[in-house]
């Protein structure tokens, strides 16, 4: 695992791990209501503000393959208050796979097809392509699940899902770099 020392490991998985859990409480706390409040008829599980899908999409962007690692303790600890249980082990292992897989995989068929955007000093910074990462991410994870989750709904249901889905994911990279943007904005100001 890179040449990092083991507590490297550890230090990132409890911050990267933290975060996830934390932007999942934000998200049922003060989100959900909301969400649901303005929009009563929305596809279940819809939330126009994911912020847990820009936690994992920048720690994607940061820490490539191994922010699979750091974020699978939240990612199970997610699922579980999620009440994915009645799924099945077989249904859960595989939607933990894809909620903890997909962002690196994204970032990574992007590299592939030529457009590199991971975490580095040395290449210039362009936040619209990582968010468009989180797209990618997004389409992967909400095809998945909904075809683990729901596949009883009808066809057209599944579709409108999916465009919520990824409409909320997105919305939650740009809010968590919107919130980065601030908080480093913040600490150049205190420390200069």
């Amino acid at each position: 695992m890179n040449n990092f020392p083991a507590h490297t490991h550890l230090v990132r998985t409890v911050v990267a791990s933290g975060l996830l859990l934390l932007s999942l409480l934000v998200t049922l706390l003060a989100i959900v209501p909301i969400n649901e409040w303005l929009f009563p008829d929305t596809f279940v599980g819809a939330i126009l503000i994911y912020i847990p899908h820009g936690i994992r999409t920048i720690a994607a962007w940061l820490f490539g393959w191994l922010s699979a690692i750091y974020l699978l303790p939240a990612n199970i600890l997610v699922l579980m208050f999620t009440g994915s249980g009645e799924l099945g082990v077989l249904n859960l292992l595989i939607m933990l796979a894809v909620v903890t897989l997909s962002a690196p995989l994204a970032f990574r068929i992007l590299a592939f097809v030529g457009f590199d955007m991971r975490s580095n000093p040395a290449l210039r910074f362009n936040w619209r392509a990582v968010v468009f990462a989180g797209g990618i991410a997004s389409l992967i994870n909400a095809i998945a699940l909904h075809t683990v989750r729901f596949h009883s709904i009808p066809a057209e249901e599944h579709l409108l899902g999916i465009m919520y889905w990824v409409i909320g994911d997105v919305i939650g990279v740009v809010v968590v770099f919107m919130g980065m943007l601030l908080v480093d904005r913040r600490m150049r100001s205190k420390s200069g």
